[in-house]
């Protein structure tokens, strides 16, 4: 297959796939069009196909792929595909559109054969008796979307493909799968006769298998897959799927068939039964016969014993909160007098306080309208992971003015703010950085070393 063997649409070619887009959408809307002939391109037998379009009372037609029957390419123009829209043309070539589409190619293109291959219905199916070896494909009756694929599977498989096109199947002579099976199992292929009223069209591949392998109809066997299904995707269904293998899953279905059990209300009951410490592996619990009565007396059980935990984890939780207060308003001060040497209260502008108390650090905050009142400070502060210092002028030690954290372990300041979170004015940053902080490094060495003395 060579892209220079490819030749314009012949005449009468053309004229066939005029007639059969009136026939097929007499109304000529702007419904986008695909039709397919069958011709040769260097001796292989190839498909191509042709977008149709309306445009002022005028009819176009354009070649946009090929594909071949033995290419594992195909060429394609002038198209794009998106899985929105679906396959668009552009027609700047025969003069439509005022300026070029950017998909536009301007010669034909290579690509992967599976692309590119929109449904187009093939005008000119007799052009395969040329073909000795497609005598017998029936390909005729293929009212299918690729044409090619049957040809291919026919190479493969001729008298199953053959067979069950004559039979009234041709959605099922490009399976694979289904052909396989034929070809190794004549009577799946008289169980497909037998059940042809059936709309096998409707059913998956899967089903009709199963189907003809368990004798039972396809409807049921179609509500059992679906209901499977729910079971393994289901939401919140992990925990049955984990329980039930084998056959437990199946008399679990067919519990659910005897009682008319709900497959959801069954999964509350049963996590219902887990949380209440119950034995699913007793029958007893496990498939009770009056569900009802049971999935509710286990729901509400599980309900109360759930509100018996909450209340009992939400006590202990206060007792640890109670407990952790009361460990803080008894390490606070000890904390304070421990390192109360790194105030400052010689400086003639500044004074730096030692917060004392957890009320301190509350009053603190609530004055200043920040967060130093917060829980996590009192309770970093008792355990000696930081410390908080209060910032006064020196001729009014009680008035509230900047508060500064300072670790203990890092040896700098942390945080170091105003009334709402602003920032100090210069002259107190300088006293803090370059006063305040030098000395209370100083002091906080010293005592650490009077800490490993002691």
């Amino acid at each position: 297959m060579e892209t220079k063997k490819i030749k314009p649409i012949p005449k009468y070619m053309e004229k066939r796939i005029k007639q059969y887009d009136l026939k097929s959408y007499p109304e000529q809307n702007s419904v986008r069009r695909f039709y397919a002939y069958l011709a040769e391109n260097g001796g292989e037998l190839v498909k191509i196909t042709v977008a149709v379009k309306n445009h002022k009372g005028k009819w176009y037609c354009k070649q946009v792929a090929v594909h071949g029957v033995r290419s594992k390419v195909c060429f394609y123009k002038d198209m794009v595909f998106n899985y929105i829209s679906g396959y668009s043309v552009c027609w700047f070539d025969a003069g439509i559109s005022a300026a070029p589409k950017w998909y536009a190619t301007y010669g034909w293109c290579v690509t992967e054969d599976k692309l590119f291959d929109p449904f187009a219905p093939v005008v000119n199916t007799e052009y395969l008796a040329r073909y000795p070896e497609y005598k017998y494909s029936a390909a005729e009756q293929y009212t299918g979307v690729d044409i090619l694929r049957y040809l291919r599977l026919y190479q493969k498989y001729p008298q199953q493909v053959e067979t069950l096109t004559k039979l009234g199947f041709p959605f099922l002579a490009v399976r694979p799968t289904v052909l396989s099976k034929v070809k190794k199992d004549r009577g799946f292929l008289r169980w497909l006769v037998r059940n042809k009223d059936e709309r096998l069209k409707n059913y998956g591949i899967p089903t009709l298998l199963r189907a003809y392998k368990t004798g039972e109809p396809l409807a049921t066997v179609q509500r059992k897959e679906y209901r499977e299904r729910s079971f393994r995707l289901g939401y919140g269904m992990k925990p049955l799927v984990a329980f039930f293998k084998g056959k437990a899953l199946e008399r679990l279905f067919r519990y659910f068939d005897e009682y008319s059990v709900p497959m959801y209300s069954y999964c509350d009951y049963f996590k219902a039964c887990r949380h209440l410490g119950l034995d699913m592996n007793d029958t007893k619990n496990c498939f009770p016969r009056d569900f009802k009565r049971w999935h509710d007396t286990r729901i509400e059980q599980s309900e109360a014993l759930l509100r018996e935990e909450r209340e009992r984890a939400d006590s202990e939780r206060r007792a640890a909160l109670e407990k952790e207060q009361a460990d803080i308003c008894r390490l606070f001060p000890q904390v304070a007098e421990r390192f109360r040497g790194l105030q400052d209260i010689t400086n003639t502008d500044y004074a730096v306080l030692i917060a004392s108390t957890p009320s301190d650090l509350i009053r603190e905050g609530v004055a200043l309208s920040h967060c130093v009142g917060a829980f996590h400070y009192r309770r970093k502060f008792a355990h000696a992971e930081t410390l908080i210092f209060f910032v006064r002028h020196a001729n009014a030690p009680e008035v509230p003015f900047v508060t500064l954290e300072y670790s203990i372990s890092r040896h700098c300041v942390l945080q170091c703010y105003g009334h709402n979170d602003s920032r100090p004015d210069d002259s107190v940053l300088h006293y803090i950085n370059d006063v305040w902080l030098p000395f209370a490094n100083s002091q906080i060495k010293k005592i650490n070393v009077e800490g490993e003395l002691s």
